[in-house]
């Protein structure tokens, strides 16, 4: 009944706007209507964006036709559960109560959880802010299985994927630029 597409910050080089159209199409030739799909950008704890940015982002179509919101950790959020080391998981309230939840984000280095991408888009991109900490926090249980590049046994990347499967992120395009 309700779509959300999950996309990256301009501090990633993703081509939203060019990947969203194809990502549409199938949920309109699936019977989804324009008011049935919103889009959330997974800011983390960034500051918001406004329309200009938006528009550069996901394109005019975009913008002019859905709804588009941006995530404040702050607010908004819901409990959705708690990851198997205790990580107590917050995501935006509009998120939770989609029955499908989709991301667009892309592949690149990540100093702590070794590559972005994943289940990333949503911890910590629609997380509240005290999801965001307790996350941060795992830095310090184990450095040598975090850092940049660090891909395999990584206990962020760990938390990242959990929080992916308890919150129900269905598919998630990753753009490898």
């Amino acid at each position: 009944k309700k779509a959300v597409i999950v996309f990256d910050d301009m501090t990633r080089p993703t081509p939203v706007k060019d990947v969203a159209p194809h990502v549409l199409d199938i949920l309109h030739r699936a019977g989804m209507k324009n008011d049935q799909i919103r889009f959330i950008w997974a800011l983390g704890s960034h500051g918001a964006y406004d329309m200009i940015n938006a528009r550069k982002k996901l394109g005019d179509m975009v913008v002019e036709s859905y709804a588009v919101y941006n995530h404040d950790p702050f607010q908004n959020t819901v409990r959705a559960g708690r990851t198997p080391t205790g990580v107590e998981l917050w995501f935006h309230r509009e998120f939770m109560d989609c029955d499908l939840k989709i991301g667009i984000g892309c592949i690149t280095a990540h100093d702590h959880v070794g590559f972005g991408g994943g289940a990333k888009i949503i911890l910590p991109g629609v997380a509240g802010i005290e999801t965001i900490n307790q996350f941060h926090n795992q830095l310090f249980r184990d450095p040598s299985r975090t850092g940049l590049g660090n891909f395999a046994n990584n206990i962020m990347r760990a938390e990242c994927d959990a929080a992916g499967d308890i919150a129900g992120l269905n598919f998630k395009v990753d753009c490898l630029i």
